[in-house]
């Protein structure tokens, strides 16, 4: 039998150390924000911001970074956290830690982070107009060597002295795939580059015989110095590449005629336009002199993009059982359509949901009138009135159509700030149809 006493383990204490198993695990990269510092739900009943009632309905959010307890609207932000540390008593903002939820006054707080950072704007723009530069005198020179061609074959001469050939080579320039007797060697008579023949894009449609007349067709303005020939037999070897700097105008003057661009672009400025107003508006909504100024541009900016919006519906939509399909002439667009139309729509809807609340305010802050109202509207008041119930409506119908996709998408994050703008769009419309009474639709 054994009688030697059993050997003492001398065990260190996590606690002895200065931390828990807990803490450390608070504490490591990626792990979860604290909550010690958040307030209690019983401690507010109003949005420390907006003063809007906290409620189901509202929101009831705890911003991670301060704590405080706002509304959905004013929780829309996400910035990097990591726990505290030391004698910090809230979490601090961390380029490497956890992306959370948190208020508006939070998130433009962690502007002022003093963050190292290298502005490599000039230096993109530089060598971005050297690619641009280089690129244009590339295609001035194929667009040269294509108006000698042309004038050569119209004439029946020889086209191989065109370009300064490149040596040949057991690779395509290209593709590069390796020449043998069923991928024979050819070079372009534009640019000299040995090519391989790829007429049906097998690899990367390398070159084909093009005919002269077909290039001719869409290029009819270059300086060419004889009738280009017209007929079909006359072809030339050509490279994609070229092939593309010779078509860059004709293309690029194509796509400029689709009306999809042009509205989206004339939309654009529209909502540029917007975001440049919006902030001077709240900012001057204690000055009512420059705050209604402010206000009228901001209205007339958000009527001129809803017109163009509707412009684009009614152009590129037609309506069938209740739902908005895509005119079948543009259906190659479809998905490019439905994107713009639905970015667009969801920033109309935000912004009039923020001019509203901005104006609620400006309300506030405006002297009460001194003269009683009109007991009854008049002509121009209905017609206003009747316009705008119009857009509400036609809001109302977006944002249901993007409730049901979202729900589809099961997207729920999102959800919550399209019922509530619903909600308040019930409200609005009701609000009207009781000021117009008989003059309702």
């Amino acid at each position: 039998m054994n009688t030697t006493p059993p050997r003492k383990i001398n065990r260190i204490s996590f606690l002895d150390q200065g931390f828990s198993i807990g803490d450390s695990e608070l504490n490591a990269p990626g792990s979860p924000i604290k909550r010690s510092h958040w307030k209690p739900q019983s401690s507010a009943t109003r949005c420390k911001l907006c003063d809007k009632t906290l409620s189901v309905k509202n929101g009831i959010v705890n911003c991670r970074k301060c704590g405080y307890l706002f509304c959905n609207d004013h929780t829309h932000y996400k910035v990097r956290l990591r726990n505290p540390t030391g004698d910090e008593k809230a979490p601090q903002y961390d380029s490497t830690g956890v992306w959370c939820r948190c208020c508006e006054t939070c998130y433009f707080e962690r502007q002022h982070v003093e963050i190292n950072s290298v502005d490599l704007t000039e230096e993109f723009k530089l060598k971005r107009q050297s690619k641009v530069e280089s690129e244009q005198l590339n295609r001035t020179k194929i667009q040269r060597n294509f108006i000698k061609l042309t004038n050569l074959l119209s004439e029946k001469s020889s086209v191989d002295n065109i370009a300064n050939w490149s040596p040949d080579s057991n690779n395509c320039s290209i593709c590069f795939v390796k020449f043998n007797l069923f991928i024979r060697r050819h070079h372009c008579r534009l640019c000299g580059d040995v090519v391989c023949d790829d007429p049906d894009g097998i690899r990367k449609g390398c070159s084909i015989n093009v005919p002269l007349i077909r290039l001719v067709e869409k290029l009819p303005n270059l300086n060419y110095q004889v009738t280009p020939a017209t007929d079909e037999q006359v072809k030339f070897r050509c490279c994609v590449n070229c092939k593309n700097a010779l078509l860059f105008d004709w293309k690029r003057d194509a796509n400029g005629d689709n009306p999809i661009f042009t509205i989206y672009d004339a939309m654009l400025l529209q909502k540029q336009q917007i975001e440049r107003i919006i902030p001077q508006f709240e900012l001057l909504v204690n000055d009512s002199k420059e705050s209604l100024k402010s206000r009228n541009k901001l209205v007339q900016a958000l009527k001129d993009l809803e017109d163009s919006l509707h412009l684009f519906r009614n152009l590129f939509y037609y309506k069938e059982d209740e739902q908005l399909l895509v005119q079948p002439e543009y259906a190659p667009y479809e998905k490019l359509i439905s994107n713009i139309y639905q970015s667009m729509a969801v920033f109309l809807q935000d912004n009039l949901v923020k001019y509203k609340q901005i104006s609620d305010t400006y309300k506030q802050n405006s002297p009460a009138p001194q003269t009683p109202s009109p007991p009854r509207l008049t002509k121009k008041q209905i017609r206003e009135m009747r316009e705008q119930l119009m857009v509400m409506n036609e809001q109302k119908f977006l944002v249901e159509k993007l409730i049901k996709d979202y729900t589809k998408q099961r997207r729920f994050d999102e959800l919550d700030t399209l019922i509530t703008n619903k909600t308040e769009l019930q409200e609005t419309i009701q609000s009207l149809e009781e000021e117009l009474g008989e003059f309702a639709f």
